[in-house]
């Protein structure tokens, strides 16, 4: 696809009207290059598979601290959403409350980690029935940790 910086109309040929234009391919460049230097930051901080998992200590919606040691010798379910009672995070863990059977079967146990606080937890799991802890991770250190944001 080509892209043109400059319209038909004559009056904006000149010289100095198609200059202002160019500019914007450089923004669009140096825009570009920021958010993929960002995105390689992120990567590069991301838990690898095989590694072990980084440590973490968060407190439950029932104000009880949880640390990942706490689950040595035991598969994690450890999973991320961004926030209680919103459409797709409360279908995400419906998900795992409807599987739970499975996930217990299976020698594993599922934890969820959101930036809400424990008040908002505890409203949440009760109102869904969501027999699995969710630890707040209101400083965002966890999910930073992970490579969630």
């Amino acid at each position: 696809m080509m892209v043109r910086w400059f319209a038909p109309n004559a009056s904006l040929r000149h010289p100095r009207r198609v200059a202002m234009h160019t500019p914007a391919p450089r923004r669009f460049l140096a825009t570009a290059v920021a958010l993929l230097a960002l995105t390689g930051i992120a990567v590069a901080a991301t838990p690898s598979v095989g590694e072990p998992a980084p440590a973490f200590k968060l407190q439950d919606q029932d104000g009880k601290w949880h640390s990942l040691s706490d689950y040595k010798g035991k598969w994690v379910a450890l999973y991320f959403y961004p926030k209680d009672d919103t459409p797709g995070c409360t279908t995400q863990a419906c998900g795992f409350r409807d599987n739970v059977f499975a996930f217990d079967k299976a020698g594993a146990v599922i934890v969820g980690v959101s930036v809400d606080d424990v008040a908002s937890h505890k409203e949440f799991a009760k109102k869904h029935g969501l027999p699995f802890t969710l630890l707040a991770d209101a400083d965002k250190a966890v999910a930073k940790q992970y490579g969630v944001l």
